[in-house]
């Protein structure tokens, strides 16, 4: 008898839900990374931050220099302040008027260019002898001798009947030959000082010939020069000022602080050269020399 013996075959197991599977491990490692993220800071995932590039800084460029410009040169000096040696006639130009407490005080600003004036106080002496005795908010006031003129800021309104018109001119011929002269307008024929302002403060005077222009030369000193301080002392006071530089009318030597083209140089002003002039001024004239053979 044949026996035939039968191997049982292995049974196949049921398939799992594979992708079940997958998506349970999938939840479950977020879950975990969500974790460590809480725990050590969430700003710590690189892939959640925001990186920023910061703008660069601007970088700062000097401005170029102008083409053709020169290079250390002192600029021109304003016009019209050395009006006094002009060959004609030129007409005073009232620019600006700012009253004090007096018709007396205050300051003004008086040239024959509008656009470069001088500033003056009350008081002082201008370029033609006559100094400036009031000062109203639409005119000043100018005297000379026993004479006078009203100067307008408004330059279509004349002076009032009687007035002396060549007050209000510089430079020229003079029309009449210069009066008596007090102590101030002596050193006026030699020096016109005009006062320098910076700001509201005066810091000196600055200086021009007069008609007796060689004494000016003769002791050292240039038109346009700044004398801003009298044997030390600074000229920021008008009245001392004034005082000091009429002990050179006396025959009195100062040493004179001067600004000149940008620096400041000791000057020695000898007075004896003012008081000789006038001196000579006072002699009488010469008799005149009889002809040959008389």
């Amino acid at each position: 008898m044949h026996v035939t013996s039968r191997i049982p075959l292995p049974t196949k197991k049921p398939k799992k839900n594979r992708w079940a599977f997958g998506l349970v491990n999938a939840l479950g490692a977020v879950t975990v990374t969500l974790i460590i993220s809480w725990a050590i800071g969430w700003p710590s995932l690189a892939w959640f931050q925001k990186v920023r590039v910061p703008n660069p800084a601007p970088v700062a460029i000097a401005p170029a220099r102008p083409p053709n410009k020169p290079i250390g040169i002192a600029p021109p000096r304003p016009k019209g302040n050395d009006s006094s040696v002009s060959p004609v006639a030129l007409k005073l130009l009232l620019v600006n008027a700012n009253p004090g407490r007096t018709l007396s005080e205050g300051t003004a600003q008086i040239g024959v260019v509008r656009e470069s004036p001088q500033t003056y106080q009350g008081g002082a002496v201008l370029e033609n002898g006559a100094h400036l005795a009031e000062i109203h908010a639409d005119y000043v006031v100018l005297e000379k001798a026993n004479r006078s003129v009203r100067l307008y800021l408004d330059p279509n309104k004349s002076a009032p009947k009687g007035s002396d018109a060549s007050l209000a001119m510089v430079g020229g011929v003079k029309p009449s030959p210069p009066a008596p002269v007090t102590n101030r307008e002596v050193l006026t024929d030699y020096i016109r000082p005009s006062p320098v302002y910076e700001g509201e403060t005066l810091v000196g005077y600055q200086v021009y010939p007069g008609d007796a222009a060689g004494p000016f030369s003769q002791m050292g000193l240039q038109p346009g020069d700044v004398i801003t301080a009298i044997n030390g002392t600074p000229l920021n006071d008008p009245t001392s000022a004034w005082d000091a530089l009429r002990q050179l009318t006396e025959g009195i030597a100062l040493s004179a602080a001067v600004k000149r083209h940008g620096e400041i140089v000791t000057v020695n002003l000898d007075g004896a050269i003012i008081a000789k002039s006038e001196e000579a001024k006072s002699q009488p004239a010469a008799p005149p020399m009889p002809p040959p053979g008389m």
